[in-house]
C-alpha cells in the first residue's frame, strides 16, 4: 500500500474511534469514567489553540530555523514560542490553571563515549532546550504544576543535563521505575484496569501520569528506531512502571521469568493464547512483515503492538510533539550505518528543522513516519491501531 493511500485510509476508517479512550482528555480509566474536576472550566484556565482542538485529524508541520544543535537558546526559543501559539488561556471551557501538567519527553539511553560535550549524543532523545523552552512557554499562560516523567535510564539524568535542566525551573522529575512497585510509597505507581486489554487487565503507570487533573504533554522524538521512527506512541511506553514497560521482550518467556512473578496478577490468564490468536488473524490479513520467522518476525512485532495499545487505550494525551529540530538515523540508541568506532557503527543527526504536532497520536506518527521516508502502509502497528 503506498503512503497517500494509506493515509487517505485513516482518514475514513475510523481512527478517531480512539477518542473515546485514548486521544480524549475525558478518555475512560480504571474501568470507569473519570470525572475531570474543573473540566470544562467555568473559570480562567487553558486551553489547547481551537483550530487545533477542533480538528483532531489533522497533523500540524511547524518548521523551524535552527542552524546547529550547539544553538542551545534557539532550541529553546523555538519551543517557547510554539508554546505560546498552541496553549491558549480561556476565560471558561478550558482546562483550570490548577491542572497538572504531565510531561513525557523521549530520555532513552545513549551511548556516552568519553568526554563528548552532550550536544553531540542528543540525537536519540528530545533535546532538553526545547523541553525547557516550551514548559516555560506554557507556564507564562497559566498552569504551574509540571512533572516531568520517564522509565528509561534515570542513571543518566545528571550526565545529560537533565536533572538540573529541571532543578532550575521547578519541574517534578522523580525516579520511579529503578525500583519495582513494591518498593516504592503507596500513590507512586497508578493502577488502571484495562477494560480491553489483549493481553494486560491492569497496567501500572507511574504517578501522576493519567490521574485525574492531569494534561499530558507527550514530546517525541523524530529519530529512526528498530521499530521504524520512534514518535508519539512508542515515546508513550515509557510512562509505565518497572517490568510494565518490557514491551519487546518474549511474550513466551514472561511465565517462566522468576523476577516476573509478581507481575503476573496483571496480565490475562491466558495472554499467551490472546496473544497467538491475535498474531494468526493478522497473518492471514496479510500485515506486512507479520510472516516473517525467529524472535525479530512478526510474533514479536505483536507482542510490542499488543501491549502498546493495551496501555494507549487507557492514556489521554492532550498534545502530542514530535521534536524534529534535529533527527537521527540508525537504530535509535546511537548505532547506525556510518563511521565505525570501537563500540560499533555510529548514527548522524541531521538539522531537519521540523516539529510535527497534533491532538491524535497515531496521526501525527503516520505523517511523521512519510515524513521519515517510510510508507506507513508497512507497520502492523497503524493497521492494529485502525482495527
Amino acid at each position: 500500500m503506498i503512503r497517500r493511500d494509506f493515509i487517505k485510509t485513516t482518514t475514513v476508517a475510523g481512527v478517531s474511534g480512539f477518542f473515546g479512550h485514548g486521544c480524549s482528555s475525558l478518555g475512560k480509566t480504571a474501568g470507569k469514567d473519570v470525572k475531570y474536576s474543573g473540566y470544562p472550566s467555568s473559570g480562567p484556565g487553558f486551553d489547547v489553540h481551537p483550530f487545533v482542538k477542533n480538528n483532531p485529524d489533522a497533523v500540524f508541520i511547524h518548521l523551524t530555523n535552527v542552524n546547529s544543535k550547539r544553538e542551545t537558546s534557539a532550541i529553546r526559543d523555538t519551543g517557547y514560542n510554539l508554546a505560546q501559539e498552541l496553549i491558549v488561556p480561556v476565560q471558561s471551557g478550558g482546562y483550570p490553571n490548577s491542572t497538572k501538567i504531565t510531561v513525557k519527553p523521549n530520555w532513552t539511553a545513549t551511548r556516552q563515549e568519553g568526554s563528548k560535550p552532550v550536544y553531540e549524543i542528543l540525537g536519540v532523545n528530545t533535546d532538553p532546550n526545547f523541553v525547557e523552552g516550551f514548559l516555560n512557554g506554557m507556564r507564562d499562560v497559566g498552569p504551574q504544576k509540571y512533572y516531568i516523567r520517564e522509565c528509561a535510564k534515570p542513571a543518566q539524568w545528571e550526565s545529560m543535563g537533565y536533572r538540573a535542566m529541571a532543578d532550575r525551573n521547578g519541574f517534578n522529575l522523580r525516579d520511579l521505575t529503578t525500583n519495582d512497585y513494591w518498593e516504592l510509597k503507596d500513590g507512586d505507581i497508578n493502577f488502571i484496569k484495562i477494560p480491553d486489554g489483549v493481553m494486560f487487565k491492569e497496567f501500572g503507570f507511574i504517578s501522576p501520569m493519567n490521574e485525574p487533573d492531569t494534561f499530558l504533554v507527550n514530546i517525541s522524538k523524530f529519530k529512526a528506531h528498530g521499530m521504524g521512527i520512534t514518535a508519539c506512541i512508542k515515546n508513550l511506553q515509557g510512562i509505565t512502571g518497572k517490568k510494565f514497560h518490557q514491551f519487546c521482550n518474549r511474550y513466551d518467556s514472561i511465565r517462566k521469568n522468576e523476577s516476573y512473578k509478581r507481575y503476573l496478577r496483571y496480565f490475562h490468564k491466558k495472554f499467551e493464547n490472546r496473544l497467538e490468536e491475535q498474531y494468526a488473524k493478522h497473518l492471514r490479513e496479510g500485515i506486512p512483515r507479520w510472516d516473517r520467522p525467529g524472535t525479530n518476525g512478526g510474533i514479536w512485532m505483536e507482542t510490542w503492538v499488543q501491549r502498546m495499545l493495551d496501555a494507549y487505550s487507557v492514556t489521554p494525551t492532550g498534545l502530542n510533539i514530535v521534536d524534529g529540530i534535529y533527527s537521527q538515523d540508525g537504530n535509535g540508541f546511537g548505532q547506525g550505518p556510518h563511521e565505525k568506532t570501537p563500540e560499533g557503527y555510529t548514527s548522524r543527526d541531521y538539522m531537519s528543522n521540523v516539529l510535527i504536532f497534533g491532538v491524535d497520536p497515531f496521526r501525527v506518527d503516520i505523517i511523521t513516519h512519510w515524513l521519515g521516508g517510510h510508507e506507513p502502509g508497512n507497520f502492523g502497528l497503524f493497521h492494529i491501531g485502525i482495527e
